[in-house]
């Protein structure tokens, strides 16, 4: 069983708040360099954990979307826009369940020249923006390939 200050903190994490302002507000007393710590704590507390898991389980149910209710959404959609011969609308409906099954991927190549005989020229955090920058072309799905320049540039460009 929950105290009363417990509970008001309770419905204000759920309500959106930082637990350190829900833990302001439903105990006013406490001093402002203990409030931090304290919803800390309350938030390791077995009994808050439990309640704030049951004020969010419904939310969470009527808001949840499997893919299976996803495709099936959107193939009504094409449907329905097919009908209304819409057929931009359906095809991109169909587009997007091809996505959801990992059927259609987006995908850009991106191509360039490396200069091997640059590489001592480039500082360390150089490489380390050049390494960082594939990395995050690679995770968003780009195919990065590399291929030896046989007219290497004057100068190497300045990394930004």
């Amino acid at each position: 069983m929950l105290t009363s200050k417990q509970a008001a903190f309770c419905q204000h994490v759920t309500g959106g708040m930082l637990p350190s302002e829900a833990y302001r507000l439903a105990y006013p007393d406490t001093t402002a360099s203990t409030i931090y710590s304290q919803s800390s704590k309350m938030l390791k507390n077995p009994n808050i954990a439990q309640e704030l898991e049951r004020i969010r389980q419904p939310v969470i149910q009527q808001q949840a979307w499997d893919q299976q209710r996803f495709v099936a959404e959107l193939w009504t959609i094409s449907q329905a826009a097919a009908l209304k011969q819409q057929y931009s609308a359906a095809t991109r409906a169909l587009e997007l369940i091809g996505k959801a099954c990992g059927l259609l991927i987006d995908r850009q190549e991106i191509t360039g020249i490396v200069h091997h005989a640059h590489y001592p020229q480039l500082t360390m955090d150089q490489l380390e923006a050049i390494a960082s920058r594939a990395a995050e072309l690679e995770a968003a799905g780009h195919t990065l390939s590399l291929e030896s320049g046989s007219n290497p540039p004057e100068t190497v460009p300045e990394l930004t």
